[in-house]
C-alpha cells in the first residue's frame, strides 16, 4: 500500500464529518493504513487495533516518529475480541485483515458493528479475493461501504444501503 489507502477505499472515508469521534483501526498492522486514515480525517483519534508483536512494534515506531499520529492515535496490543473498544465509535477501517477471523468471530464482529457503530458513519472493509463463503459479508445496517480488491488489482466498490 505505500501508506496509501487505495482510491476507493479512501472515497469510502472522505467526506466523514469528524470533530473528535473514534475510528477503529482493526488489525492496523504496521500502522500504514491507520496513517492513510489520518491523512483523510485529520481530526479523528484512531484506535489501533494490532495484537501481532512484530507489527506492533513497528506500527509503534511509526506512531511515535509522527506528530499526528502520536497525538491522535491510541494503539491497543490485542485482538479485536479482547479490546476494550469504545461504546460509540463513528467508523471502522478493516484493511486486508478481515481474511485472518474464524465465521464466529465474524458473526460477533458484525453485531458490535451493529451495536457500536454511529449510524450516520461507516465501516471500510477491504477484502482480499479469493473471498469464501466465510469471508462475505452480511447484509447489515452497520456496514455501509465495502471494498473489495480484485485478482488484477483494481478496487470495486459497492454502497450497501443502511
Amino acid at each position: 500500500m505505500g501508506g496509501q489507502l487505495g482510491p476507493a477505499t479512501a472515497r469510502a472515508f472522505a467526506g466523514l464529518d469528524f470533530n473528535d469521534g473514534w475510528v477503529l483501526d482493526i488489525g492496523a498492522g504496521t500502522g500504514l493504513s491507520t496513517a492513510a486514515v489520518l491523512r483523510i480525517l485529520p481530526n479523528a483519534r484512531v484506535m489501533a487495533i494490532e495484537p501481532d508483536p512484530a507489527m506492533g512494534a513497528v506500527l509503534m515506531t511509526r506512531v511515535v516518529a509522527d506528530d499526528l499520529m502520536r497525538h491522535q492515535v491510541s494503539i491497543i496490543p490485542a485482538g479485536l475480541s479482547e479490546a476494550d473498544t469504545p461504546d460509540r465509535f463513528d467508523a471502522v477501517a478493516m484493511i486486508s485483515t478481515l481474511h485472518n477471523f474464524v465465521p464466529e468471530d465474524r458473526q460477533r464482529f458484525w453485531q458490535l458493528f451493529s451495536d457500536r457503530l454511529s449510524p450516520v458513519n461507516r465501516a471500510v472493509i477491504e477484502i482480499q479475493l479469493p473471498t469464501t463463503s466465510a469471508s462475505r459479508l452480511p447484509e447489515c445496517s452497520a456496514l455501509k461501504s465495502v471494498i473489495s480488491n480484485t485478482k488484477d488489482g483494481r478496487e470495486r466498490h459497492r454502497l450497501r444501503k443502511w
